[in-house]
């Protein structure tokens, strides 16, 4: 083969692979509900996981476009997840509160990179920061949580905790129950339940462990600035890592996924004004094990 055939014969073969690998980058497509900074930390960590570009859209400018050929989104957001995708397009729904999860629908199968860390993960934290704890208080409302609540039982019983578990039938009646709480608590945990944690309730349970002299265990950071004693979540970044993650395997086989992935990794912040105000042992470990701290 001479220079010039030799030359040509290469730069058909590059081409050939740069195609492919155009084609294999829209067989994964991401889609993120808006520019909001919490879906674009979580984008970063999915792309730095893929370990190269791939397509994707913001929902807030552009409407996407998925085509038959695209195996698997990545959404990011509600909005993002609640589209409707070709059939047997396979969805990993991330930064999406599995309480209203969808299964199966359209010919998809949907996959839940969890806003909630895995309960032994959550209790591990908990008895790290607070040993003493026997037993927790737990409420919730929504029907959904009861796969997350029912772990929960179990991540209890490993580590020897007794928990109080009272679900709220209607949300203003948290009150009512906070008062009723039979026995001695040592603390409160607050799940992400959408329908439970409003502004009121939020505020009726940081008063009432305040008074108490009990930590309150939040599920967001943002509540932990507004007054919670701690509170431990997943890490944005993390989770896109997860979601990455869980797209290489399902292109493998999805078969062999579950449903609800856990994020690896947590966020523990520490508001030290409501630390002070409990049993809490705000110590110098503690807070070097917090990656917040509010004043």
């Amino acid at each position: 083969m001479n220079t010039k055939r030799q030359s040509v014969f290469t730069l058909i073969s590059i081409l050939c692979l740069l195609t492919g690998g155009i084609g294999r980058a829209h067989e994964v497509v991401a889609v993120l509900s808006s520019d909001s900074q919490y879906y674009l930390e979580a984008f970063h960590g999915f792309q730095d996981a893929w370990g190269h570009p791939v397509t994707s859209f913001n929902m807030r400018t552009e409407t996407p476009a998925i085509t038959e050929k695209t195996q698997l989104v990545v959404a990011f957001g509600g909005k993002a997840s609640s589209q409707r995708y070709p059939a047997k397009t396979l969805v990993v729904s991330c930064m999406t509160l599995v309480a209203g999860l969808k299964r199966n629908e359209g010919g998809n199968r949907y996959f839940y990179i969890s806003m909630a860390p895995h309960p032994g993960l959550i209790f591990s934290k908990i008895k790290m920061l607070q040993p003493s704890l026997k037993r927790l208080a737990v409420f919730w409302t929504s029907n959904s949580l009861e796969d997350y609540i029912g772990q929960m039982r179990k991540a209890a019983f490993h580590s020897n905790v007794e928990l109080a578990l009272i679900k709220l039938d209607d949300p203003d009646a948290l009150p009512e129950q906070l008062r009723n709480i039979h026995g001695e608590i040592d603390a409160i945990f607050l799940p992400p339940d959408p329908i439970l944690v409003n502004v009121a309730n939020f505020a009726t349970i940081r008063d009432f462990s305040a008074a108490r002299h009990i930590p309150f265990y939040a599920p967001t950071e943002g509540l932990a600035e507004k007054g919670a004693t701690v509170s431990i979540a997943s890490d944005f970044y993390e989770m896109g890592r997860s979601a990455a993650l869980t797209a290489r395997e399902l292109l493998k086989d999805a078969r062999r996924i579950e449903t609800v992935i856990y994020p690896d990794k947590v966020r523990i912040a520490v508001n030290l004004t409501a630390a002070g105000n409990s049993t809490l042992q705000v110590t110098p470990e503690l807070l070097q094990k917090a990656d917040k701290v509010f004043p």
